[in-house]
């Protein structure tokens, strides 16, 4: 829909996106930034925007090391 009603066009890998999931969200003079901030969220989808064309992907993984991990003490 949001492809319909703008003028960006959207990129993505059927693997990577669930084509089945729906989301619905209401907005309202929104960037297009806050729009799929919002979609995407808990989808473990991330985007990247360049000018007109929106590409959807996989977000990376976050790895969280603790400040004291023995590891990485010198």
């Amino acid at each position: 829909m949001i492809e319909k009603n703008s003028e960006y066009v959207f990129f993505y890998s059927d693997k990577a996106v669930n084509l089945k999931k729906k989301v619905s969200i209401n907005v309202k003079d929104q960037t297009i930034d806050k729009i799929l901030d919002q979609v995407l969220l808990q989808t473990g989808n991330a985007y990247s925007i360049d000018d007109r064309q929106v590409f959807i992907g996989v977000a990376a993984k976050t790895i969280r090391i603790p400040f004291n991990c023995p590891r990485l003490r010198r």
